[in-house]
């Protein structure tokens, strides 16, 4: 089980394997955070500053995790946060205000802005941990299905 930041280092290959997505309005704020994303070793980062944008991604591409600002333009990106999580995407909320994160998706990691890189590289931590221990959790019961 992945439990620490070194056991996060231990999946440099699979990390950099991992594609995320950034949806962020502001083209200074999404560059930012491709460059921290970037550092942090995954491979490929894609960014929508809209939320049709963000939707077609999300609708067209598979991604490991997601870094999203709940507003884009005065829209709420929360329906690029239900299609991303639907599709089991990891998903960190990167917002200017924490009074504005809805109830529904309050268990999600969430970094205010400013933010520094290491509160993305935490929430980015936190994504990979939780689909680590939900693929081991997946091949624990698959190998205890009758007939295995």
């Amino acid at each position: 089980m992945l439990g620490d930041a070194s056991d996060i280092k231990s999946l440099g290959s699979e990390i950099s394997e991992m594609r995320c997505l950034i949806v962020e309005d502001v083209d200074p704020v999404s560059a930012d955070l491709e460059v921290i994303v970037k550092r942090f070793g995954i491979g490929e980062v894609d960014t929508a500053n809209s939320i049709s944008q963000a939707l077609q991604l999300a609708a067209d591409n598979i991604y490991d995790v997601a870094l999203v600002d709940l507003h884009i333009s005065k829209s709420s990106a929360l329906p690029v946060v239900e299609i991303l999580r639907a599709g089991q995407t990891g998903v960190a909320v990167v917002t200017g205000g924490l009074y504005d994160v809805p109830d529904c998706i309050k268990n999600l990691p969430t970094v205010s802005k400013p933010y520094g890189e290491a509160s993305i590289h935490d929430a980015l931590n936190s994504l990979i941990r939780a689909k680590a221990e939900f693929r081991r959790i997946l091949i624990y019961n698959a190998m205890r299905w009758p007939g295995n």
